[in-house]
């Protein structure tokens, strides 16, 4: 069996990948809403843009839910 195959199958590999693909996808997250939020509120202030860099995963659903019926940056970020 090659290093790499080893490597692959150890349990600390796996959850290092597994880790950086939820690290991924909370990154595309955090610019997927301050594009919206810009597109419908305009520059983004800081402390918004921290808020955002700083969710949990369960912060965008609820996000995007609010997206559609708040008409306040300061609703949606609640």
């Amino acid at each position: 069996m090659a290093t790499n195959e080893i490597l692959q199958d150890s349990v600390t590999y796996q959850e290092i990948v597994a880790e950086a693909k939820l690290e991924g996808k909370l990154e595309g997250l955090q610019d997927l809403m301050s594009q919206m939020l810009t597109l419908r509120f305009g520059p983004l202030p800081q402390w918004a843009v921290t808020r955002i860099q700083n969710a949990e995963r369960n912060a965008f659903d609820r996000w995007t839910t609010q997206f559609f019926s708040a008409t306040t940056l300061e609703e949606i970020l609640k």
